[in-house]
């Protein structure tokens, strides 16, 4: 799961929204 980090997420979004 996502629970490594919620700074890890919350990057992956952000870039993931640049697409």
């Amino acid at each position: 799961p996502n629970n490594e980090s919620p700074l890890n997420s919350y990057a992956a979004t952000l870039w993931n929204n640049q697409e």
